[in-house]
C-alpha cells in the first residue's frame, strides 16, 4: 500500500505524513458490572490501557495509523464501542465497526490550539493520555507509589510479601 513507513507522528495534522494502513484498536473486556457505554466511556478518560495499546500498535507497526480505539464488552449482549477520528470516520462510514462514539471530540485538542482546532481529535486524546502514563512512570521511577490496598487487589500482587500496607482477606 501507498503510504510512509515512518511510525506516525501523534500531530498529523500539517505533517504531511500518509498512513499505509488505518488500524482500529479494541479491548475486549467481559464484566457485565457496568453498561457497555459507561465501560468504554471509563476506558477513554479514566485508564490508560486504550492509548497504551495504540502507541504500541504504532510503534511495532511503522506506517500504520490508529484512528479508532474502544472497549468491547462481552455479554450476554456483546457491544462493540469505538471512539473514531472524525477525519476518517466520516470517509469510512460504510465500514462496520460496532457504536462510533465522539466522546473526545469536544474535549480533547493539543495545548496551543484555539477553541475550534484543525487537528484531529483522537490524536489529541492519544497525546494527553500518554502524557498522562509518561508521568505517571516518571513519578514511579522517583519513589512517588501510592498503593490503593484492598482484598481483591493485595490477593494478586506479586510484592504482597514485603508490602507494609497490603490487606489480606481469609479464603
Amino acid at each position: 500500500p501507498d503510504g510512509d513507513e515512518r511510525i506516525a507522528p501523534l500531530r498529523i495534522y500539517g505533517s504531511g505524513w500518509k498512513p499505509r494502513r488505518i488500524v482500529a484498536i479494541r479491548d475486549l473486556k467481559t464484566s457485565e458490572s457496568k453498561a457497555a457505554k459507561i465501560r468504554h466511556f471509563d476506558g477513554l478518560l479514566d485508564e490508560l490501557q486504550l492509548a497504551l495499546y495504540a502507541r504500541a500498535w504504532e510503534i511495532a507497526h511503522p506506517g500504520d495509523l490508529v484512528v479508532a480505539a474502544g472497549i468491547s464488552l462481552f455479554s450476554h449482549h456483546t457491544e462493540h464501542m469505538l471512539e473514531m477520528s472524525t477525519q476518517y470516520s466520516t470517509s469510512h462510514e460504510s465500514l462496520q465497526l460496532g457504536t462510533r462514539t465522539d466522546i473526545t471530540t469536544s474535549l480533547h485538542r493539543f495545548p496551543d490550539e484555539a477553541s475550534s482546532p484543525h487537528s484531529d481529535h483522537f490524536r489529541a486524546w492519544l497525546a494527553q493520555r500518554l502524557s498522562v502514563a509518561l508521568r505517571v512512570a516518571a513519578g514511579a521511577a522517583a519513589g512517588r507509589v501510592h498503593p490503593t490496598p484492598s482484598p481483591g487487589v493485595c490477593g494478586y500482587c506479586p510484592v504482597r510479601n514485603a508490602c507494609e500496607v497490603r490487606m489480606e482477606a481469609g479464603f
